[in-house]
Order: structure tokens, then C-alpha cells, then sequence
């Protein structure tokens, strides 16, 4: 009875060894993306994919394209799809994925911003809330780039720095993001087609201008539109109409 106890406890902390071991080994697991300059995974979006997620992933085709030569293929999940899968936004292979929480819904407090990445044995998860006027998956895909050495410290492609690799390797990673900052933007005066690139530069970096849809666009003259009337006259200055015409008393 001692013998067949001691065998049993052993087999018994084995397996523990054993489990442990390949859970260990799941955590670490390094995904190769590119290799020699050629594309070893897929982008991955859904079917009815939102535009978020579009630009994402054509966004994420385009730098890693930059970086290694390898041009990932954007395919949906209305088929299956073999080997490294990169998955962009929420899908149906997302939901498969085990304990991933990505950032979702919208209430009148507006602080579900966010976005997760998560690597397991084949898929790269890169998603994050797109309801408007959040862009999480597109912050996510950022962060990824980021993570791989792109920098963008000017709007425009004279402010981007894409290092060259002809290989691209992806550490195991597991995170949520959420920001600090709900309202992360300001305005400016742009001509030409500076506005369009100065929006690109904000999302890249992780803010929103879209936010002025729901919170307002603080300008000169701001206070007038959020003090409430009755309150004018008993503030230490005058505000007349919505302009900087302000009269001390």
C-alpha cells in the first residue's frame, strides 16, 4: 500500500513538472512574423471588419512591409487559416482566444477607452475598443509597431523613424491599456494637407482627436459655451458673446 502511495505521489508531481513546463513554455513562446524577408504570418480582420480596423491592418501591412520587405496578407475570418495568425480588431478568432479582455462599450462617463495585445502559441492579438470616438484597435496596432522600434516624432513621413530588420520576432506579451486621459488632443490652424497628417501623428501617438465629437473643442472664447449664464455676472470677469472680449471689474 506504501509502495503503490509513494508511486502515485510521484506519477502525481511528474505531471505538475510537466504541466507547469508546457505552461511555462506557452508564456515564452517567441512567434517569427518575418524571417529572411519573407512573410511568415497573416493579418487577419473580420469579415464586417469596422473601419478601424481596416486602416489598422492596412497600417500594420505597410510598416512591417517598411521595416523587413515581407508585405503581410490581410485575409478574413470567414475561412480558416493556418500558422501565425496576426488578428486585428475584434473577430471571430478573438473570441476563441482564452482570457482576453478587449476594451468594449461606451457610457456617458466615456472611460472605456483602451486596447489589448496578447500572444499566445499562434495568434497576435492586436484590438481595442472602436466604439466612436475611441480608436483602440488603432492604438493597439501602434503600440505593436512601437514595441518593434517605429517612432513618429513629426506628422508626416520626414518625422517617422522604421528600423530595417529581415527578421521580426515577437515577444510574448499580455496587455490591457487604458488612459489616464479621456480628452488627449488640441486644435490648430493647418493648410494644405497638414491637418490630415497632424490627426495620423495624434493616433499614432496615442491621442484623439476625434474626442472633440463628444467632449467639445476647448477654443478661445471656451468658457462661454460651459459657464452657465446666470453665472456670468458673478464671475471676477466679463465674458462677451464666445470671443476674447473680456472686461475686468
Amino acid at each position: 500500500m506504501k509502495k503503490a502511495l509513494i508511486l502515485l505521489l510521484v506519477a502525481v508531481c511528474l505531471l505538475q513538472t510537466t504541466v507547469q513546463n508546457i505552461f511555462s513554455q506557452t508564456l515564452q513562446t517567441k512567434l517569427q512574423i518575418v524571417q529572411d524577408g519573407r512573410p511568415l504570418a497573416k493579418i487577419v480582420i473580420a469579415a464586417k471588419a469596422n473601419d478601424n480596423a481596416k486602416t489598422a491592418s492596412a497600417e500594420l501591412q505597410k510598416y512591417v512591409e517598411k521595416i523587413s520587405g515581407a508585405k503581410l496578407p490581410i485575409v478574413t475570418d470567414e475561412s480558416s487559416h493556418n500558422g501565425i495568425l496576426i488578428l486585428v480588431g475584434p473577430s471571430k478568432l478573438t473570441e476563441q482566444v482564452a482570457n482576453l479582455q478587449i476594451p468594449s462599450g461606451r457610457t456617458k462617463d466615456l472611460r472605456e477607452e483602451g486596447f489589448a495585445i496578447k500572444t499566445t502559441v499562434d495568434r497576435i492579438v492586436l484590438a481595442g475598443n472602436d466604439e466612436s470616438p475611441y480608436l483602440g484597435t488603432r492604438y493597439s496596432v501602434s503600440q505593436f509597431l512601437h514595441n518593434l522600434g517605429v517612432r513618429w516624432f513629426m506628422p508626416g513621413e520626414v518625422g517617422e523613424i522604421v528600423p530595417a530588420m529581415t527578421n521580426i520576432t515577437v515577444e510574448p506579451v499580455d496587455i490591457t491599456q487604458r488612459p489616464d486621459f479621456p480628452v488627449r488632443d488640441w486644435w490648430e490652424h493647418a493648410r494644405n494637407n497638414m491637418a490630415e497628417l497632424q490627426t495620423e501623428w495624434k493616433i499614432r501617438n496615442l491621442m484623439n482627436p476625434y474626442s472633440v465629437r463628444v467632449f467639445g473643442n476647448p477654443s478661445d472664447g471656451s468658457i462661454g459655451k460651459y459657464l452657465p449664464k446666470d453665472q456670468f455676472d458673478a464671475h471676477p470677469y466679463r465674458i462677451l458673446h464666445s470671443n476674447m472680449i473680456i472686461e475686468s471689474r
